[in-house]
């Protein structure tokens, strides 16, 4: 395994830390197990991607296709009001300010 590269761990955490607060802010109340369930499971594997860095197709491709899964669209499935933030740009912006 070869260590993630700082820009791309840097621009990893940032948007898992957007996913985070977000979850956190649409569950809090109004919104069952359901929509908790939904949130997680786009972002649950960004950590293991990081551990497992450089081994088979653990890249920027695949992190990039685990925050496209954490949407606006998927969300407005549960709440029409929903506007989730865009993983995949938060990701790309990061990485393009190192």
């Amino acid at each position: 395994m070869n260590p993630v590269p700082p820009r791309v761990l840097k621009a990893a955490l940032f948007a898992l830390y957007h996913a985070t607060v977000f979850s956190r802010n649409y569950v809090r109340g109004k919104h069952g197990t359901e929509a908790v369930y939904q949130i997680m499971d786009a972002v649950h594997e960004v950590p293991q991607i990081l551990l497992r860095w450089g081994t088979s197709d653990n890249n920027e491709a695949k992190l990039r296709e685990y925050f496209g899964y954490f949407d606006s669209k998927h969300f407005r499935a549960l709440d029409a009001h929903s506007m989730a933030p865009d993983l995949v740009a938060l990701f790309d912006q990061k990485l393009q300010e190192e």
